[in-house]
């Protein structure tokens, strides 16, 4: 939950916050290490604080790897894609990742 609380307390990059976020999710998956939120908040650290797509999109995937129908880190690496990183054709395909699991998804739209 610190972890989480200090990501969402800045969205710029910010390395020494970012720095803090991944040490609480660093911790909470040696107490867990099946804990898709954590890795998918660690992909937004590295999109957000850290500006790192390669690390960003590592962590999401390890969040899918872990519970294949959530949408929430696809949607997140497609925005980070298309508005940080202005990588349109790759956002794409991971809206049409999670379109593909839930086609209803006000969030696919």
């Amino acid at each position: 939950m610190k972890g989480y609380l200090l990501a969402l307390s800045n969205l710029n990059p910010d390395k020494e916050l970012g720095k803090k976020a991944v040490n609480h999710f660093r911790l909470a998956i040696q107490y867990q290490e099946d804990f898709p939120q954590a890795y998918w908040q660690m992909s937004n650290v590295f999109a957000c604080n850290f500006r790192q797509v390669d690390s960003m999109e590592f962590y999401a995937n390890k969040a899918i790897a872990l519970y294949p129908n959530w949408i929430m880190p696809l949607i997140d690496v497609s925005k980070h894609l298309y508005s940080r990183f202005s990588n349109k054709e790759r956002a794409l395909k991971y809206i049409e990742h999670a379109d593909s699991i839930d086609s209803n998804s006000i969030l696919c739209a």
